[in-house]
């Protein structure tokens, strides 16, 4: 990502957090100075329950954000790159 940012002559700015509690210090981190936009990449799957969390902030803090699951995106975040799930299992199990 960082290649691809530098040839497109954008800067990318990498935030960890691996807390509830650590969200709302990455999307304050956005506001100064303004990030375009964030795209979420969750490395594992229980973050899942952190989806109505991670939309609000986006929104409240007006920040558009990409989300690898579906569940993102259902829980108000604006798009997903991901598949659905359930689906996906279903067609792993066939």
């Amino acid at each position: 990502m960082q290649a691809a940012a530098s040839a497109l002559g954008l800067k990318l700015r990498i935030l960890n957090a691996s807390t509830e509690s650590d969200f709302d210090t990455v999307f304050a981190t956005l506001v100064q100075p303004r990030a375009d936009a964030l795209c979420d990449r969750p490395r594992y799957i229980l973050r899942y329950p952190d989806s109505e969390q991670l939309a609000a902030l986006s929104l409240r803090h007006a920040v558009p954000t990409i989300f690898q699951y579906r569940a993102f995106v259902a829980a108000g975040g604006l798009i997903s790159y991901g598949t659905d799930e359930t689906e996906y299992y279903r067609l792993v199990g066939g």
